[in-house]
């Protein structure tokens, strides 16, 4: 069984499909949401109806300190997340700023 995770945008497969298909990626990033979210939410639901049908256990709500806690750790990658899709910066224009500049051994003239 695959994920539904090829489908969400931003996908590898949509970037991959529209430099082979010559086709916009953003074009790509917009057909694939619905179907994205359709597929989301039903997946949500076959879940809830697993779940009510073989009548689990509910686990006990986070406390605040637990919640605070989870938040912490998780700061930097939603930081990331968060700052790639507003497009102030990502991990490749992060690399590139780190690297020398190349310095020209020679001349041609």
């Amino acid at each position: 069984m695959h994920g539904i995770g090829i489908i969400i945008p931003p996908s590898i497969s949509f970037v991959v499909y529209s430099s082979i298909a010559n086709v916009s990626v953003g074009t790509l990033f917009m057909a694939g949401i619905i179907p994205g979210l359709l597929m989301g939410f039903a997946l949500f639901a076959a879940s809830m109806w697993v779940t009510r049908k073989a009548k689990l256990d509910r686990m006990p709500k986070a406390t605040a300190g637990e919640r605070i806690a989870a938040f912490k750790d998780a700061f930097w990658g939603l930081m990331m997340l968060s700052s790639s899709f507003l497009a102030v910066f990502t991990a490749a224009s992060l690399h590139q700023q780190r690297q020398q500049p190349l310095q020209q051994s020679m001349v041609y003239s």
